[in-house]
């Protein structure tokens, strides 16, 4: 097949509309699961990528230095290995053959990328002249006010330390080192491992068992944050794509690195995640909010789920009586987690276990907003 950008009708991919949704199940119910592409088209991609990264000269897109002037440079290791910066968009344009239905054979992706007629996104800048790879116009999925949300994220969490290691992976260089006249910078042999980890990055950016569409920020507001990335949505999206996905979505996680899931909360389709959109006609942003997870006059304490290791209060609290101190996991939205340790010298039989813990500075109401706490977990002290 030709490499085209497909043209999503209105039928395929409506605009977000106002609304709202009051828990994580009609979340997804209501605004992603309509908007997944049919599973059997995922099967086809699946196959299609890891087919791709296998062969032993492919050419990874890797999401980063899309600020730096970097779109569209191509680097080929003496072997004939390649990778090619890129941004979001690239993504984007991958989600829309997908939800158009599109199932490419290997030779026609390679060969859109050999003559490199595949598109590296919507915007190269005047300054990245030396871009081997060509515009295109813009996806259709912002244009409708709808997002990629990663299920898992491209540029963290993986089960080495991607901050440190991404720098000497993916390095930025200069633009001389691209000014040949095929605009390949030309690099030494990427190493097995290395290639493992950018293939790593590659499919989770791409591969449609890892995204769904989301609501843009713009026509939603979190505390500040994105709906898209709250861990509790993330957790059950991940349950829904385990029913749907199966063994393929096992398959995928094992070649993308992850690290442990032990810190997500555990959600149900009844947890609360009150979300309010503004639609096409709809008065300014300000208007718009995605609430706290918590009714009008409820405790702020209920606003976060606590669990206890051993589970049962009772034994806990048992336990905490004797042991006199407790190790506090805190999760983020954005699934980052952090301890704290819970000097509970003063706790008593007769003590209150939930108001002593959230008198603990980490667990206070301005702490948690402050940290964007959604889950915490308490295990007693070795």
């Amino acid at each position: 097949m030709a490499w085209t950008n497909p043209t999503l009708s209105a039928a395929q991919l409506p605009s977000v509309t106002s609304g709202t949704v009051h828990t994580v199940g009609e979340c997804f119910e209501k605004l992603i699961e309509p908007r997944l592409p049919a599973v059997e088209v995922v099967h086809h991609w699946h196959e299609l990528l890891l087919k791709y990264v296998a062969q032993p000269t492919p050419t990874l897109f890797i999401r980063r230095y899309g600020k730096d002037d970097r779109r569209g440079y191509l680097s080929l290791d003496e072997n004939g290995f390649g990778y090619v910066y890129c941004d979001n968009y690239f993504a984007q344009l991958i989600a829309e053959q997908v939800l158009a239905g599109r199932c490419p054979s290997l030779a026609d992706l390679n060969d859109a990328i050999a003559d490199r007629t595949i598109p590296i996104g919507k915007r190269i800048s005047a300054s990245e002249k030396l871009a081997a790879f060509r515009k295109t116009k813009s996806p259709r999925l912002n244009d409708r006010k709808w997002k990629l949300a990663h299920l898992h994220p491209v540029g963290s969490n993986y089960h080495f330390n991607y901050r440190k290691e991404s720098t000497l992976l993916f390095p930025k260089g200069v633009d001389s080192q691209w000014a040949a006249p095929d605009h390949i910078r030309r690099v030494s042999a990427v190493p097995a491992n290395d290639r493992e980890k950018m293939a790593a990055h590659f499919l989770r950016m791409v591969h449609p068992a890892n995204y769904f569409l989301c609501p843009i920020p713009a026509v939603q507001s979190y505390n500040g944050k994105d709906v898209g990335e709250d861990v509790r949505l993330l957790r059950y999206v991940h349950n829904q794509f385990c029913l749907r996905y199966g063994k393929l979505l096992q398959a995928l996680e094992a070649q993308i690195m992850l690290p442990e899931l032990s810190a997500w909360p555990t959600v149900t389709a009844d947890t609360p995640l009150h979300l309010t959109l503004q639609g096409p006609g709809d008065s300014p942003k300000s208007t718009v909010s995605v609430l706290a997870s918590v009714t009008k006059g409820e405790p702020t304490r209920k606003q976060v789920p606590i669990t206890f290791n051993p589970s049962s209060e009772a034994d806990f609290k048992a336990g905490l009586v004797v042991r006199r101190k407790a190790i506090i996991t805190l999760t983020r939205m954005d699934g980052s987690t952090f301890s704290k340790e819970w000097n509970a010298a003063g706790f008593k039989a007769t003590s209150s276990l939930r108001d002593n813990l959230l008198g603990h500075r980490a667990l206070r109401s301005s702490a948690r907003v402050a940290e964007g706490i959604v889950a915490v977990h308490v295990t007693l002290a070795p």
